[in-house]
């Protein structure tokens, strides 16, 4: 959509899974892109032990200050999106217990602070 140019700025993308199962690539594309980005930590659907994150994330436009493609993530970043994938597939197949879900949670939410990213809880969200 970004490349298309078919986002007005202001435009508000939405996106739920970003720490269970995770999607490190997508964080690090629009946390060093041309969003602002707010991470919600909320527990997940159904199995509600677990945490799991949520994105709001609003385009400000490919301005000059902003580059209009991130940089590449490094390596960290992309280690977590290949063990986000194994532990998609690894679901999909043979189901996953809840506690291994909830340690995975952790593992996700540990290793992205690591880069930096860090959800705040709803309870503190102006929503």
């Amino acid at each position: 959509m970004e490349q298309l140019g078919l986002l007005a700025s202001g435009a508000v993308i939405v996106a739920d899974n970003v720490l269970k199962p995770g999607a490190p690539l997508f964080l690090w594309h629009v946390t060093t892109g041309s969003y602002d980005v707010d991470l919600i930590s909320v527990r997940e659907f159904v199995q509600t032990g677990i945490e799991d994150w949520v994105a709001v994330c609003t385009w400000q436009g490919a301005g000059e200050e902003q580059p209009a493609t991130p940089p590449p993530p490094p390596a960290g970043i992309a280690h977590l999106a290949w063990r986000a994938d194994a532990m998609r597939r690894r679901s999909e197949r043979a189901g996953v217990s809840v506690e291994t879900w909830a340690n995975f949670a952790q593992e996700m939410r540990a290793a992205l602070a690591s880069h930096g990213l860090h959800a705040r809880p709803l309870r503190a969200c102006n929503i």
